[in-house]
């Protein structure tokens, strides 16, 4: 795989991860990738015109985030730091952040706290993204067996299907999925939600189980679970990218 160095670019007072390959190429090329900026600049690119073409990517990235408000909001990176706090399903947790000598990071829940521990040497992208993994993850598995309850409670009183298993694991992709084995799957973001919220993706899932597809059929098992469902649909469209680690 090609080597790339990691950097923040400050656009608009917002950190965004930059990945720069070095490559045997001619030219230099930027383009957007899910979850970072990418440059690709020639292997004998010197540092002062690096320097030059670092000033073209941030002049670059402005504006296409003026074109597109929302990308801005998909790379913002969000740094995290001790005595910071997370609420999932009423729940507050407490982080407690400590950089060693070791080679990955771990983490486990305390008393409120989730402990964790992270290498010495590590890129402020990598921190940010190892954090929010080991969070999510030691959340996930504080709440699964409360947010379980809360789906089969929805489907007792429902649905009244089989479910074969619930899985929770972190997933920008989406909120939720059904398949064809009765397995439900559920982003850890959604712990992040609004309790309303959390039932409204439990009923559209669990809803898959009677229809397989987005069809009006769907949409009436929807309803009838839940009647001000297209309420919990706008606030997904409109603070859905609120709800992230």
């Amino acid at each position: 795989m090609p080597k790339y160095e990691e950097k923040f670019l400050e656009i608009n007072g917002t950190k965004v991860p930059l990945r720069i390959y070095k490559e045997w190429r001619r030219t230099t090329r930027i383009s957007m990738a899910s979850k970072n900026v990418i440059l690709r600049i020639p292997t004998f690119l010197s540092s002062v015109l690096l320097k030059s073409e670092l000033k073209r990517v941030e002049r670059w990235c402005e504006l296409q985030f003026k074109k597109h408000p929302e990308l801005l909001k998909r790379y913002a990176i969000k740094e995290y730091k001790s005595g910071d706090e997370i609420t999932a399903m009423e729940e507050t947790f407490v982080l407690q952040i400590t950089k060693e000598s070791r080679k990955s990071g771990s983490a486990k829940f305390k008393n409120g706290k989730i402990l964790i521990k992270i290498p010495i040497e590590i890129s402020d992208v990598n921190q940010s993204d190892i954090i929010r993994k080991l969070a999510s993850r030691t959340i996930a598995k504080v709440l699964y067996d409360k947010f379980v309850a809360k789906v089969h409670l929805i489907n007792n009183t429902h649905f009244d299907k089989s479910i074969n298993d619930v899985r929770l694991k972190y997933n920008r992709s989406n909120w939720g999925s059904c398949s064809t084995n009765q397995n439900l799957n559920f982003s850890t973001r959604l712990l992040l939600a609004p309790e309303e919220v959390i039932d409204y993706v439990i009923v559209h899932e669990l809803s898959h189980l009677i229809e397989m597809n987005h069809s009006k059929r769907f949409w009436n098992v929807v309803k009838k679970a839940m009647p001000g469902y297209l309420d919990q649909e706008e606030w997904l469209t409109k603070h859905g990218h609120t709800c992230n680690f």
